[in-house]
């Protein structure tokens, strides 16, 4: 309500102001756009990194760095040298990963790992713990949409995989469909 109320309370410049900071600031979109122009980011800081993140660095210490490592390093020495990264969020991470058509392919999964959510919670039959498990299915769900959307895919990916593994596990445990 408050946003409305400030809307309809102010003038053109102050809705302007209140735009640019929704969508957090003009520069970063800029970044981003240079970035894919530049195109200096290779496929191992993205995706093909992924199955070696497990790797310390104190075994490999050239293991390439993470594309919000490399985004800050070009663009925001100061943050990167404190140690921080530059987020692209997840949409980013995959057109710089693989282009149009590895958003096109995310969109898929997105919606198929939906489907799949979805016909779980309907076809379980009802009881107390499968209603506990519905509830934990969809805040895990949506806990990582909402995470995947404003950080990187190839950075989560463990950590949805366990996730995923160990709620199939209870589900093939505990529950029968209809």
């Amino acid at each position: 309500m408050f946003i409305i109320d400030r809307l309809l309370d102010s003038d053109f410049y102050d809705v302007k102001n209140l735009i640019v900071t929704a969508l957090e600031s003009f520069n970063s979109f800029e970044m981003y756009i240079n970035i894919i122009k530049d195109s200096f980011i290779r496929i191992e800081n993205g995706i093909l990194r992924t199955p070696f993140m497990f790797v310390p660095r104190s075994i490999w210490p050239d293991k390439p760095e993470s594309i919000s490592r490399v985004i800050s390093f070009s663009y925001n020495p100061s943050q990167y040298n404190t140690g921080g990264g530059t987020v692209a969020t997840l949409f980013g991470d995959m057109y710089i990963n693989g282009g149009f058509i590895a958003v096109i392919i995310l969109c898929g999964f997105l919606g198929f790992f939906s489907r799949l959510i979805y016909n779980t919670a309907s076809y379980t039959k009802e009881s107390y713990y499968s209603e506990c498990f519905k509830v934990a299915l969809y805040s895990f769900f949506t806990y990582y949409t909402l995470h995947f959307y404003r950080g990187f895919f190839s950075e989560m990916l463990w950590q949805l995989l366990l996730v995923i593994m160990s709620l199939f596990f209870l589900r093939v445990l505990f529950f029968k469909r209809n």
